[in-house]
């Protein structure tokens, strides 16, 4: 779970948020280590559920989050403007 992953996540899910995600100095964010592992678990379980809606694997799903493979960028573009 990284920033990308979990801002999507809190994004998609909408409030409030599943994963605490602080800010930085300037535009950089990380995940907080005020998490626990029951914020973890969830975390993995919505990203299965999300798997199953949109008919993929949660490795793939959860690449997806992060923004890699074809078209990358354009929603890691979103997450940053929305999220």
């Amino acid at each position: 779970m990284d920033q990308w992953t979990a801002r999507s996540m809190n994004l998609l899910l909408g409030p409030p948020s599943l994963v605490k995600v602080i800010k930085g100095q300037g535009k950089v964010r990380y995940v907080s280590s005020k998490n626990d592992s029951d914020v973890y678990r969830r975390f993995c379980g919505a990203v299965n559920e999300l798997a199953r809606a949109v008919e993929d694997t949660p490795e793939r799903t959860e690449m997806r989050l992060f923004s890699q493979g074809e078209g990358r960028g354009e929603w890691r573009e979103y997450v940053k403007a929305e999220g």
